[in-house]
């Protein structure tokens, strides 16, 4: 029964942190806006580079499944994995749309991407929930509607279908923090913070600014 409280009441404290987080990039992110919609030249810039963190992200989750010691949690990765499978051809098709090209990759991608393949393949592959959980919670706090370029049409398939698909992995990706022991749970939660800036310099490289 202790077992169950501690984890009810970690699951409560976690969900109220994550939402937090996310909200607070979401904001940092709204802030550099400044109230405005992304510039189509911002707007395909961000693309391009979330086509190589999607596709990076997709390969590292399938390699922790098969290193992670928690079978559940093991499975769930692979659950996990299967669902976000092709889902930087979304990217692609949008920049094929709007008749750009797939750009290489900036230094602020490329350290996303080393953080991601770092933590992998490190001693504790479970941090990597602390990755999924700021991409899962961040688009959920996002409204397409408000901070896509007029004009894009269907060129939208990428932001659009993460704000609705990350709905549902926020909420699985929060309980399975919520289930991990206390030590762990602790150290999940400071890489959720390490990657939050990451995420928040590869946003700033990828888009830059209205005024740019």
């Amino acid at each position: 029964m202790h077992d169950i409280t501690e984890n009810e009441t970690r699951s409560r404290v976690f969900a109220g942190g994550t939402n937090a987080r996310a909200s607070g990039l979401a904001e940092r992110v709204m802030t550099v806006l400044n109230g405005n919609r992304l510039k189509r030249r911002q707007y395909v810039g961000l693309l391009g580079q979330l086509y190589h963190f999607s596709a990076a992200a997709q390969a590292h989750l399938r390699q922790v499944s098969d290193r992670i010691d928690d079978p559940a949690l093991s499975q769930w990765f692979v659950r996990h994995a299967r669902e976000e499978n092709g889902h930087h051809r979304w990217a692609e098709q949008d920049l094929m749309d709007l008749g750009e090209l797939i750009p290489p990759p900036l230094p602020a991608t490329r350290r996303l991407i080393e953080r991601i393949e770092e933590v992998a393949n490190g001693p504790k592959p479970y941090l990597v929930l602390g990755i999924s959980s700021v991409a899962e919670n961040l688009s959920p706090m996002l409204d397409p509607a408000a901070v896509l370029p007029g004009g894009v049409n269907g060129a939208a398939r990428y932001i659009t279908r993460h704000t609705l698909v990350d709905r549902r992995h926020s909420e699985e990706v929060n309980r399975q923090v919520a289930m991990l022991p206390a030590d762990r749970w602790v150290e999940v939660m400071e890489e959720a913070r390490r990657f939050e800036e990451l995420m928040f310099e590869f946003f700033l490289a990828a888009a830059g600014t209205p005024d740019d």
